[in-house]
């Protein structure tokens, strides 16, 4: 999709000439594509419910940082960094309810189980992930 806008932008012309050149290099440069579903999820109060996000390629685990926040607080609910989960980076609430499938990161997935939900679980959350080469993000709705 982003490839498809930058070529829309193709034709040649004084002022368009300055707007493809900014155009190619956003989408040489436009960061990770971190992936989630479109539309909201949806699970019942007390349950368990998986937050997607992933990326579709292999990252060095070196250096590598992934947080979940909540969209509107900024609250961390979890955050992997230096190659294990951070427990005690995290917001109280999401103590033993937010877990990172650790075994996972491998292979690009950075999905987030919540259990226990609540009527405050409600909401956005975000999902950000950091590498040595880039950094992307996405958004969740519960």
């Amino acid at each position: 999709l982003l490839t498809a806008a930058c070529l829309a932008f193709t034709v040649p012309g004084n002022i368009l000439l300055i707007q493809n050149l900014y155009l190619i290099l956003f989408c040489l440069f436009s960061g990770l594509i971190v992936r989630s579903p479109a539309g909201p999820l949806v699970a019942p109060l007390g349950s368990s419910v998986i937050l997607p996000c992933y990326v579709d390629e292999l990252l060095l685990m070196e250096g590598l940082e992934v947080e979940w926040r909540r969209t509107d607080s900024q609250t961390l609910v979890h955050l992997y960094q230096d190659g294990e989960s951070r427990p005690e980076a995290q917001q109280q609430e999401y103590h033993d309810r937010a877990h990172f499938f650790t075994d996972q990161i491998q292979h690009g997935n950075f999905s987030l189980r919540l259990d226990n939900l609540t009527a405050e679980d409600e909401g956005r959350y975000t999902c950000r992930v950091y590498s040595q080469q880039d950094s992307g993000e996405t958004e969740v709705q519960i």
